[in-house]
């Protein structure tokens, strides 16, 4: 009887051996169904915004209300090199003896120019474009202190035997993502 025990539990311990190889056979061959692809890059290259004044050039010797001060044949202009449409801003400011003055004293032209005045902004002028080159603002500055006629005064004593001093500053920012010139020169502030 003992070898007929013996034989039921052998048996049961090769079939328990032969479930536990089936179990790893199987659980070895699952196969998932995977695929990589291939990388694949793109590049773009980034707009640039550059600008450059020109040299700002005025006339030698005393100068009176109502004269040209801006030196013969020399021009206001910057030189624009982005490669991208920009807004640019070119901003007047004004000095006498060192002391800030109103642009409303210079007779700002841009007759025959593409650039014109920002509405709200004394002194401030822009173009929107895409033209790489140099940009002509103007050519013509006057001096224009004059008479104030409620008073008698004369405004332009005040700037008698004063220093002018002219300052040029241009800036430039891209046009793309804002609506008007108003709304990309805020941006700059």
């Amino acid at each position: 009887m003992k070898s007929k025990k013996m034989s039921k539990s052998t048996f049961a311990i090769i079939i328990m051996g032969i479930v536990m190889v089936a179990m790893l056979a199987f659980g070895g061959t699952f196969a998932y169904f995977t695929a990589t692809a291939t990388e694949k890059k793109a590049t773009v290259t980034t707009g640039k915004v550059l600008l450059s004044n020109n040299e700002v050039q005025l006339a030698t010797g005393p100068v009176v209300p109502q004269m040209e001060i801006l030196k013969a044949d020399s021009s206001i202009s910057v030189n624009n090199t982005s490669d991208v449409e920009v807004y640019i801003f070119v901003t007047f400011t004004v000095n006498f003896d060192g002391k800030a003055a109103s642009t409303d004293v210079l007779k700002v032209s841009t007759t025959g120019s593409q650039f014109a005045a920002l509405t709200g902004n004394a002194g401030v002028y822009f173009i929107k474009t895409s033209t790489t080159g140099e940009l002509k603002l103007t050519s013509s500055i006057i001096f224009d202190a004059t008479e104030d006629s409620k008073d008698g005064s004369e405004t332009g004593l005040q700037y008698m035997g004063k220093t002018i001093e002219i300052k040029v500053s241009s800036r430039a920012i891209q046009s793309y993502g804002f609506a008007s010139e108003t709304e990309a020169y805020a941006a700059l502030a």
